[in-house]
This record gives structure tokens, sequence and C-alpha cells, in this order.
């Protein structure tokens, strides 16, 4: 620390430490060590004509230390431009993913790959591909100073896109007959040009009753060259569970200055039955987090919800990886996120239907980064299903034990310690046979369990009794239990 603390400096304009540059300190740490800082810090100042030094209360730890300025270039790039991130909570730990020239990328953690694909708009002349390394900095947080490791996750070979092939100007058709056209207007561009429009239908047998009572709710906006509607549609699907409508064979016409072209939109927006149906449908556009198309059936579903980023759905195991990133509120510790559904059916007669809904709902809570999906797996020693009084009566009879691997842990009286957890499944000789923490777990969703401990099995040369106890004890759902020796405790209780 005494090498590092040569870098430092004091501007008491600012009041504020300063470090400069230096690798010095940096020949004692490990090689992927590229910055260091210290934490619990006291710093004291002496001004001019004073003899007893000031302590500066407002810092209490020094500024990164980094081993080169071409490191802490590459850590400022990851911090613009992060495309992914977790905190280990168990290990102290926290990763992030990016780098330069990585936006339109992600970085999946559950998955572990690189997803998307990314945006380059500084091509150079004679540049035909460009090799872009993803980095991951994983910042360790400890007691008295904390370190950041780098390095490279994977280089990502980008190739410069072709410039595109610009098709003739296409020439206008003869104008449809009125049976073929489901909706026509007039709009007004920004030049204040006047713009014809129509909507055709391009299937030409199908019974287009219904559809006609859709397409009269049509318009056209020149300006984002976009068909919108107008109101909210009248839905007339009699008797079925439907949720929204859309014309999927279509083509738009617009005459200006006499030239007639057809746009390249060749389905109208949705048509939905309420606010609510459409409310859930945006919400999973905002986030989704699972699509899946189903070509014998002529449909595709899509997962997500508002408040649902870190999470992905597997269609193929039907459940959920992940956890989400959740910006919480001042005083809030728990939130409702609902998971919402909609299903797709591709139509054959030029309209395609829509069923949307709410498929689950989870409940986060604060400073917690799991989500336990599904019950609690079955105990082979009862036949029924795990539940919290299988670790015992009082931490006696039991057919599951918590184990911790650490050795014993001792605590003065008012003292907490939390420490990490397995469960085992026990046979009659108490034995450990089985790891089933993930199975045993869910239990204690949504929930921590709070016991305070009575007694406890105490065997010593063969011979077993029963001891008072006098700590109380929370079992936490990130695998881990807090230990608290009552206040009143007496040294040699536990």
């Amino acid at each position: 620390m005494s090498e590092y603390g040569k870098q430092l400096n004091y501007d008491s304009n600012n009041n504020k430490l300063i470090a400069t540059m230096s690798n010095l300190p940096f020949k004692n740490e490990a090689a992927n060590v590229v910055a260091r800082k210290y934490n619990e810090i006291t710093l004291k100042v002496t001004n001019n004509n004073e003899t007893t030094p000031t302590i500066i209360s407002n810092i209490k730890e020094t500024p990164w230390f980094y081993k080169s300025q071409y490191l802490k270039n590459i850590l400022d790039e990851i911090d613009k431009t992060t495309i992914g991130s977790y905190n280990f909570t168990r290990y102290n730990q926290e990763q992030k993913v990016g780098g330069k020239h990585l936006s339109g990328l992600k970085y999946n953690f559950s998955a572990r790959k690189v997803e998307g694909t990314p945006i380059i708009t500084d091509w150079q002349e004679g540049e035909t591909s460009r090799i872009i390394p993803v980095y991951m900095a994983t910042t360790h947080t400890g007691k008295d100073s904390d370190y950041i490791t780098l390095g490279i996750l994977q280089n990502i070979t980008v190739n410069k896109p072709k410039p595109p092939v610009v098709s003739p100007t296409p020439q206008p058709k003869p104008p449809e007959s009125a049976t073929n056209v489901l909706a026509s207007g007039t709009a007004t561009d920004s030049n204040d040009k006047q713009v014809q429009w129509q909507v055709i239908n391009n299937d030409k047998n199908t019974n287009t009753e219904q559809i006609r009572a859709y397409a009269q709710y049509l318009s056209y906006n020149p300006n984002t060259n976009a068909l919108t509607m107008t109101d909210v549609a009248a839905f007339t699907e009699d008797g079925k569970a439907i949720s929204a409508r859309k014309l999927s064979n279509v083509t738009l016409k617009i005459t200006k200055d006499g030239k007639t072209t057809e746009e390249n939109i060749k389905e109208t927006p949705w048509f939905f039955k309420d606010q609510n149906s459409q409310k859930m449908w945006d919400s999973i556009n905002q986030t989704t987090i699972g699509t899946y198309s189903f070509a014998k059936h002529n449909l595709e579903q899509k997962v997500g919800g508002v408040g649902l980023e870190g999470l992905t759905y597997d269609f193929l195991n039907k459940n959920f990886d992940g956890a989400p990133t959740i910006a919480w509120k001042n005083g809030e510790i728990s939130r409702e996120i609902p998971v919402y559904i909609a299903t797709i059916h591709k139509g054959k007669d030029g309209s395609d239907y829509m069923t949307v809904g709410e498929f689950k709902k989870f409940k986060a809570y604060k400073n917690r980064n799991d989500i336990f999906e599904g019950e609690p797996g079955t105990n082979p020693l009862t036949k029924q299903q795990y539940k919290f009084s299988d670790l015992g009566d009082n931490n006696v009879s039991r057919t599951v034990t918590a184990m911790y691997a650490n050795g014993p842990i001792y605590l003065k009286p008012g003292e907490t310690k939390t420490v990490p957890l397995k469960f085992y499944l026990v046979d009659e000789n108490r034995k450990p046979i089985k790891d089933i923490t993930d199975e045993f777990m869910k239990v204690l969703n949504p929930e921590p369990k709070e016991v305070e401990i009575k007694k406890v099995l105490f065997t010593r040369n063969r011979q077993t009794s029963l001891m008072d106890m006098n700590v109380s004890y929370v079992l936490h759902t990130d695998y881990s239990i807090t230990f608290t020796a009552n206040k009143d405790a007496q040294v040699g209780d536990s």
C-alpha cells in the first residue's frame, strides 16, 4: 500500500485525493490486476499556521490506481459502452462486459454469449473488415481494498457492408377496381402537397365484409409513410377469444404530383379489441424475453413485459433464466412483475389475428438477484414435497440438514454472522447422502424463514443429549444463513 501511497496528492481547492499514473506498485500484483483502490482510510490535513492536523471526514477511500493509461482507457470504454453486467453478490464480485464499437450488441450472462450485430459508423476507405475485442472487467470488493481484473472475452470480426443495390423505379400500374380498394383518402404532406392514397386488398376471392369493417379506420401519414388508425376499431369477432387483428396481404398506393407508386407496406397496423390488449402487446415489444415460431401450425409466440430486463424465456424447457434488473424506488422492497404472452396466428385469407394475456406474475424482492421457478422437489424419505419442517423440530428430528464448509463459527453476545449454505438429504444416521440445495430452496420462496433455536442435538464420545441454545437464525434465498447471538447470551452458550 505504501507504494500506491506515493502516487497520491491532495487537491485542497476541490477537497479530493488525486492519483497519478505509475505502474511500479503493480509489480507485486497478479498479472491480470489492472486497478486497485483502498477503503477505510483516514485523510489528515495540516493547514498553514496550524500544528494539529484536521481529519477530512468525507474522504474514506482512495481513487483508483491504474496499472497504465492504456488499461484505464479500456476500462473507460467498457463503462461508456457496457453491453452486459451482473452482480455476483455471494462472491462480492461484479462483472461488466463492453468495449469500443460494441453498440448494437448485448451479452447474455445466462447463455454466456454475445448477441446482436455491432454498429460501426467510422469505416475507413479501403477497409473491408475489422476485429473488435470484447472485454470483461471484474470488480472484486474487499474490506480493506477493491481491485479490478481485466481480460478479453472474445474477438469479433465484422465485415464492412456492401453498398446497397438501387432497384429501378417501379412503374405505376393501372388503377384498381373499386371492389379491391379497402380504404382510400387524401392527405397533405409537410410541403403542403396533396397525396392520394389507396389500400388494396390482394386476396381477390376472400370475403371482405369483416376486412372492410376494420379498413374504414385506416389513415395514411405521408410524412412518416405509415398507415395509422384514426380511431379504435369496432371489434366484430363474434364469440372468438381474439385480442387483435391485422390485414396481412395489402398494397399501399400513393399518387403525388401525378405519379402513382406502390409503397413497401404489405400489412396494416393491429386493430385491438381494447386498450388493455394493446398495452400488453406494447409491453411485450418493449422488453421481449423470448420468441418461437411454430411453422407447422402457422403461428408465432412472443413472451415479455416491462421490467423483465435480464430474463430470458426458454420455450423448449418452458422455464425462465436469469434475474431481473430493477431500478428500485426509495422505500420500495418488492415489486410484482407481470409476464405477458402473445400468440399470433398467420392467416391464409389475408388477415392475421392475435391472442394476448398474462402468462404469469413474478414477485421480485430488493437485494435479491434470484427468482425461483416451480415447486419444491419431492422428499424421497417422506414421499411428500419438501417443506421447511424437514429441517427438524428444533433442529433435532430431521430428514434434511444444512451445512457450511468453513468450519465452526463463534459469536459474541449480540453478534451477527452470515455464512453460505448447502442443503443435503440425510439417512437414518443423519449422514448426508444427496445435495438437494436447488430442490429445497424453493421452500423459502418468496420470503426468508426466521426460526428461534431452542435446543440442538449434541454428541460427544458417542453420547447424545440435548443442550439449550441462545442463538436465532435466518435462512435466505441466496443459499446463506445469518446467525445472531442473543444480547443476553453468556460466553460459552453457543
